[in-house]
């Protein structure tokens, strides 16, 4: 394991929840796509989506506390207007 007992781990992740929420409006947010798929430049786009309990779940399996949880909006640009979707930050201990 790299992280040693009592180390930490922070993951910042774009929240499914908000993209969810944006789907069901009936008017998404202009942003809602590169909020769920990233940039797709490069190396720069997403492998996986989260939610809150599947993060929660994901730190169970790998022996990591989850010492806080919190979602929370984050700024993103796009033709020069910004948005503002929300993203996660959980922060693991490991036992």
């Amino acid at each position: 394991s790299i992280l040693k007992p009592g180390g930490e781990l922070h993951v910042h992740v774009p929240a499914l929840e908000w993209a969810i929420d944006e789907i069901y409006s009936g008017k998404p947010s202009p942003i809602l796509l590169l909020h769920i798929f990233g940039p797709q430049m490069g190396k720069d786009f997403w492998l996986s989506g989260f939610t809150m309990e599947r993060l929660r779940i994901s730190f169970m399996k790998v022996d990591l506390e989850t010492r806080w949880a919190r979602m929370y909006p984050y700024t993103m640009s796009i033709n020069d207007q910004e948005f503002k979707p929300d993203q996660l930050h959980i922060i693991g201990v490991k036992k």
